[in-house]
């Protein structure tokens, strides 16, 4: 119906247009839009084109009427009749094409727009639906909660009553535990001492210079110190083994013996026993509530220094005995009143032989002991050995000639400087020419040598004498120690010589060696460093 009455008031306004172009003369053919726009509404693009069309022909007809009436000579060609007809036409038909591909548009836009609607409806009535179930679920969990809530609630009051008890726990315990950690304080302060005092205990036990071993009540074996071990070369676990285990060591067999009566320990003080070449003592204590604590002391030393102190004084008060029986002899003679004079001064001369024999085995025993005890002081000064050897030498002649005995001495040229004690060197030069000279038989030769070599003076010499005997060469510098043939030959002797000798040299940072035959002759050499 509203179509109707806008063409039929667009027909009108169409008469009315052409009306009033053709009767005043008036250009208003650009008006027939109007009506086009009016029914705009009602276009497609088609639709509109067609609409578009029509007016645009009516206004070609409304053109043509004027022109005829006003301008009939330019009706049939004039480019103003042209340009009216191409105008309108183009103007109309496109404003109904566009209007009507609006309205086109539109109508897509609008069915696709309530196609989303009718979709978002459905989702939405769907999405409603959904929320009116999870509503009721929500009630329904509304509900439970509710009922929950009240369990919850009643549970903590019921917590809250327990944590109440739990604090008042809490506070117990945090108390019980502060005196628990003043007790554990004080403890571990306690067991510090008692483990600092336990190994100090140990340190003492297992440094201690006497094998100790530690025994319980059931005489197994709880510690053993490393003294005791390796002394009696124990190698394999011994802790926790009964004493018996001693009977498998030849080293301690004796020892138990000594301790043991019945399979059980009983009480020694200081019963020796022999181990191998050595001597100890054994020592059990009884300790209360632990066992028994063995001490083995080594004694081996002391009994090899009471051998050697008996052999000392055997070997001094021999070697004493016979210059002064030499001089009580001489003494007696000299009281006879019938003694000539040359005899008496050959008395005397024996006499003072004998003396001096005396004193120099007395010089020798003193210097033995001042060795053994470290008290064999040196005072060392830069001295030319030369002088030294020289003046031993010329000493030493005379008895080299009396013995008819070739004596040479071969020196270097040059300084021979050492830092040496000139007395306790010249001791040890002696001593080795006069042995030479002693042991040579008469019309033998000694040879005395000094010479640089490198860093170091080599002092030697060198005799055809009786030699030593090749099984007895390694004993040769032990104290009071005498070779078979030496002994044959002269019975005097202390046997001193060789080892006071040894020790001059070594405290002098030097070496002593010896090459020799038995019957062939002997050399003896020293190196002292040069300085």
């Amino acid at each position: 119906m509203n179509l109707l009455k806008k063409i039929f008031f667009s027909i009108i306004f169409g008469v009315v247009i052409s009306y009033l172009t053709l009767k005043y003369k008036i250009h208003l053919f650009p008006l027939f839009l109007v009506p086009i726009i009016y029914l705009s509404p009602f276009f497609s693009a088609r639709s509109g084109t067609i609409v578009g069309f029509l007016f645009s022909l009516w206004s070609s007809i409304a053109i043509t009427f004027y022109f005829r009436l006003y301008h009939p000579e330019e009706l049939f060609f004039s480019f103003k009749l042209l340009y009216f007809y191409f105008f309108s036409s183009f103007l109309f038909i496109t404003t109904g094409f566009i209007l009507g591909k609006i309205n086109d548009l539109k109508k897509f836009y609008t069915f696709s727009l309530e196609k989303e609607i009718k979709k978002l409806q459905k989702e939405n009535e769907k999405k409603l639906e959904e929320l009116k179930v999870k509503e009721k679920m929500a009630s329904e969990g509304e509900k439970l909660a509710k009922e929950k809530m009240k369990e919850l609630e009643n549970a903590r009051v019921a917590l809250m009553s327990l944590l109440e008890d739990v604090n008042e726990e809490r506070e117990k315990a945090e108390r019980r535990a502060k005196e628990l950690e003043k007790a554990k304080v004080a403890l571990m302060s306690l067991l510090e001492d008692i483990d600092e005092e336990r190994r100090k205990a140990l340190a003492v036990f297992e440094n201690f210079t006497d094998g100790l071993l530690l025994l319980n009540e059931e005489g197994k074996i709880l510690m053993a110190n490393s003294v005791f071990k390796e002394n009696f070369y124990i190698n394999q676990k011994i802790i926790r083994k009964k004493i018996n285990i001693f009977f498998e060591n030849e080293l301690l067999k004796e020892a138990a013996k000594k301790i043991l009566k019945n399979g059980k320990i009983k009480k020694v003080y200081r019963e020796e026993f022999n181990a191998g070449k050595k001597t100890y003592e054994i020592t059990t204590v009884p300790l209360k509530n632990i066992g028994w604590l063995l001490i083995f002391h080594d004694i081996t030393r002391e009994k090899f220094l009471d051998q050697m102190k008996s052999q000392f004084v055997s070997i001094s008060a021999h070697q004493l005995r016979t210059p002064l029986s030499a001089i009580k002899w001489a003494l007696a003679l000299l009281r006879e009143e019938n003694v000539p004079f040359e005899e008496k001064k050959e008395i005397i001369e024996k006499l003072s032989e004998s003396t001096e024999r005396m004193i120099k085995l007395v010089n020798d025993l003193l210097n033995v002991s001042r060795i053994e005890e470290g008290r064999f002081l040196y005072k060392p000064k830069k001295e030319d050995l030369r002088e030294i050897v020289k003046a031993i030498f010329d000493q030493e002649k005379e008895i080299a000639q009396k013995k008819n005995i070739t004596f040479n001495l071969f020196l270097p040229k040059e300084f021979c400087f050492s830092l040496v004690d000139k007395e306790k060197i010249s001791l040890a030069v002696q001593n080795l020419i006069e042995n030479a000279i002693h042991y040579t038989p008469p019309g033998g030769k000694v040879e005395v040598f000094l010479e640089k070599k490198e860093k170091e003076l080599i002092f030697q010499v060198k005799d055809t004498g009786i030699g030593i005997p090749e099984e007895e060469q390694k004993r040769i510098f032990e104290k009071f120690f005498r070779g078979s043939n030496a002994l044959k030959i002269e019975t005097s002797g202390s046997g001193l010589g060789l080892f006071i000798t040894k020790n001059i040299i070594e405290a002098h940072k030097g070496k002593i060696w010896f090459e020799s035959k038995a019957g062939k002759g002997t050399t003896f050499y020293f190196s002292l460093p040069l300085c």
